[in-house]
């Protein structure tokens, strides 16, 4: 027998690839369970200090919150709004008050001139708020005011909202906690369920996805650990937002997609078993395009490659199951604020544009942040190259999804065993073309206060099970793993930079910050 002492036993792939799940698991659940709002110094001016891009510190201790931003507020403040008061509306503007605020303001005693006075100064809108998103611990810039009935709603689409608000009902019932009395426990419990349990299910699916594009053990691990640690979806797991949600419905209909494919090179196939997984990625496709806009581009070549391939499925299935989370999307929109037409469509109008607001302009204005670097002058090229591979580079901060790219440079080159992956890098790059064109010629400002570009954060399936031939190669030599560790190291740390608060700026900002650059 063996001295136990000495005998070793070696690890299989599918051993580290449990562990690997199960380490992203618990930095996944001690971030969420933590969760708290911290007020860090350097995100505040101090006292004397000319207002800029940061805000004033507390001059008293702030009410403990588990919410991070403005992003996740507005959609907790509609959550309970739901729920708690039966209505969509977070917060009012009290036009009583500004008569009562007008006539204060004028400092006449009698009261019909003082009306007088103050209905003429009503054109400047002399204003007092009230509702969920003006209180304490709720406040947020990410609201819209409607012109006619003076109500505050929530910037965001009310599908995710309406969603979630269900099982806020259900722990409210059961436990009667409330968002208002005991937000850490209904918070923590609503973000395991629609974050941490998802995110269990997609490293479960990648690993499957591995083991059908991946020739290595070293390439399908590394796939893996940089899937689990290395993106953006570890650190907005502790934060309610649609990002997260996006990313988790591409890479399931990335594996639906692929079983669509295995299914229909089986001789002993079932009639249901092909329809079944049509209706599974149409759902999932319509429900990402719900979450992030632009993976409308990915629900349209999906339907385009199906029509050519699997005419019937596609048109009969695929397709009506598609429209049919966003047939849920435009008619809870219009339940929430009597419009078709979503909230942030009226981006530059009069309900973005109202006394108070982060958004409204003035001629000369002096704005600072990230929010209006283009407004300061910052030029499409340098944005661009900022996108890309800069202060908020998708490439810069996620370095190993440039192997991607020389993967669909080399895929006339590859015998791959798997069809599904050809799909794949095409996809990708037809894809995430699109999208990365998309969001340099439609947006300005990097996603605002993020750990990195959040609105790409739901292409990074693509391109990470793109890259795995070329981090298959890589695993044959020395030389290869080593830079292929280099490039997870960076990755790494751009995950988990800074490790409590996804709503903050990437290092490579805040090294430059360091290095004397001004910023916006």
């Amino acid at each position: 027998m063996a001295n136990p002492g000495t005998q070793k036993d070696g690890l299989s792939a599918s051993s580290i690839a449990g562990i690997v799940i199960a380490l992203a698991l618990a930095i996944a659940f001690a971030k969420l369970y933590s969760a708290q709002r911290l007020y860090e110094p350097s995100y505040h001016r101090a006292p004397g200090e000319p207002p800029g891009s940061r805000s004033a510190w507390p001059t008293s201790r702030p009410t403990p919150m588990p919410t991070f931003s403005s992003n996740d507020r507005s959609r907790w403040a509609t959550v309970r709004s739901i729920v708690d008061d039966g209505t969509f509306v977070v917060g009012r503007r009290d036009t009583f008050a500004y008569i009562l605020t007008a006539v204060a303001q004028t400092g006449q005693t009698d009261l019909l001139p003082a009306l007088t006075t103050a209905a003429c100064g009503l054109s400047k809108r002399i204003s007092s708020s009230s509702g969920i998103s003006f209180e304490e611990g709720w406040q947020t810039v990410d609201l819209v005011l409607h012109p006619d009935e003076l109500n505050f709603y929530s910037t965001k689409p009310p599908l995710l909202p309406i969603m979630v608000a269900g099982e806020y009902w259900l722990i409210k019932k059961l436990t009667g906690w409330t968002l208002k009395e005991h937000p850490f426990g209904v918070v923590r419990i609503i973000l395991f369920s629609i974050n941490l349990l998802p995110f269990l299910i997609y490293l479960l699916l990648f690993w499957a996805l591995l083991q059908r594009f991946s020739n290595s053990e070293w390439g399908s691990v590394y796939a893996l650990t940089v899937a689990a640690v290395g993106t953006s979806v570890l650190p907005f797991l502790n934060s309610f937002n649609n990002h997260t949600m996006a990313t988790f419905s591409i890479l399931f209909a990335i594996y639906g997609i692929v079983r669509i494919q295995e299914t229909a090179e089986q001789k002993d196939k079932k009639p249901w078993q092909g329809s079944f997984w049509f209706a599974l990625v149409g759902l999932l496709c319509g429900f990402a395009v719900c979450n992030e806009l632009p993976s409308l581009a990915f629900l349209a070549f999906v339907g385009l490659v199906g029509i050519f391939k699997f005419t019937r499925q596609t048109i009969f299935v695929f397709l009506p199951c598609a429209l049919i989370p966003l047939f849920l999307l435009i008619a809870t929109n219009y339940i929430a604020m009597g419009q078709w037409r979503p909230a942030y469509s009226e981006f530059g109008g009069p309900w973005y544009t109202y006394e108070g607001s982060h958004w409204r302009i003035f001629p000369g204005m002096i704005r600072r942040g990230i929010d209006w670097a283009s407004y300061n002058g910052e030029s499409k090229a340098t944005y661009t190259f900022h996108l890309l591979f800069g202060h908020h580079g998708f490439f810069s901060l996620t370095p190993v999804f440039l192997l991607s790219i020389v993967a669909i440079a080399r895929t006339p080159f590859y015998q791959h065993s798997s069809r599904s992956w050809g799909f794949l890098a095409l996809t990708t790059a037809v894809v995430g073309s699109v999208v990365i064109l998309f969001y340099i010629f439609k947006s300005d400002n990097y996603g605002g206060f993020a750990v990195g570009p959040r609105w790409l954060m739901w292409v990074a399936p693509f391109f990470l099970l793109t890259a795995v031939p070329v981090i298959d190669g890589m695993s044959k030599s020395r030389t290869g793993r080593f830079v292929a560790l280099l490039l997870l190291i960076f990755a790494v740390i751009a995950a988990n930079y800074p490790g409590w608060n996804p709503w903050r700026h990437p290092w490579i900002y805040d090294a430059m910050l360091d290095s004397g650059w001004p910023g916006y």
